[in-house]
């Protein structure tokens, strides 16, 4: 430090936040970034946890103001095809959530699972005479499409009207849900928003 024209002693009384622009300087203070970041270190320190940065993410996260929003709608690929049930995630405090399941249910999807090409299928009686085994799987095929057509609409419908939106505004709801009549539902179902 002496060769670089600075007394031993200098060292403490320069401030940090004098290498920082004005504006970074006043955010900084604004939000009390450097109040909380030191609490919560030395929280940390103090407590010295088994898994710090654990710790250290809880602590600010519980110092975020801002509020709830959606943030994804996800499919649950682990639920039977037949379902389509859908989970809602929201952004709470950094951390994202699960909030809610829903599912189309039997009322879009009735079609049974495509049968692999060497299994033999056993139309019910009354349909045997009235359409060929290819023709059938053709359309199965035809409504697995259909469903991850409607599957990537929703998706997508959900990102553009929710994504971002604090779930307190409520009040939008309905007015986001208008395209949602656009939806390509498989068989030619339609999707009633008034509902």
């Amino acid at each position: 430090l002496v060769g670089l024209g600075m007394r031993p002693g200098s060292l403490p009384s320069m401030i940090n936040d004098v290498l920082l622009p004005d504006e970074v300087r006043t955010y900084i203070q604004d939000h009390k970034i450097d109040v909380i970041v030191t609490d919560v270190l030395n929280g940390v320190v103090k407590d010295m946890p088994s898994d710090p940065l654990e710790r250290i993410v809880c602590e600010i996260a519980r110092h975020s103001v801002s509020l709830p929003y959606f943030v994804e709608l996800r499919r649950d690929h682990a639920s039977e095809r037949k379902d389509l049930r859908f989970h809602i995630y929201v952004a709470v405090r950094g951390q994202r959530v699960k909030i809610h399941s829903f599912a189309f249910g039997e009322m879009i999807f009735t079609a049974p699972e495509v049968p692999q090409d060497d299994e033999v299928e056993q139309p019910p009686a009354e349909e045997s005479a009235e359409e060929d085994p290819k023709e059938a799987r053709a359309k199965r095929i035809r409504r697995l499409e259909e469903e991850g057509q409607l599957q990537s609409f929703l998706e997508d419908f959900f990102a553009k009207s929710f994504g971002k939106v604090c779930i307190d505004d409520f009040l939008s709801f309905n007015s986001r849900c208008e395209s949602l009549s656009e939806a390509p539902c498989p068989g030619g179902l339609v999707i009633h928003t008034a509902r």
